[in-house]
């Protein structure tokens, strides 16, 4: 069964490029901005929802923020 597996992720373009020498860390700054970018979402919808940035209607906020929350959870 291991063979099996092995022999089907060497077949396919996800193993070349994550035993190449940029693939892992190429991987992985993607997958941190993408957490950084959800995090930083969820903080500034927090923080409006405890009153900071009263200018800014949560309608605006929402829509503003959907987004970015989509991009970021597409990159992870």
């Amino acid at each position: 069964m291991v063979e099996l597996l092995t022999s089907f992720s060497k077949n396919t373009g996800i193993y070349s490029f994550m035993n190449s020498p940029w693939g892992w860390p190429t991987a992985e700054s993607i997958h941190f901005l993408g957490l950084c970018l959800l995090i930083g979402c969820v903080g500034v919808f927090d923080l409006r929802m405890l009153g900071i940035g009263r200018g800014i209607s949560y309608v605006k906020c929402i829509s503003f923020l959907k987004g970015l929350v989509f991009l970021a959870t597409s990159l992870m």
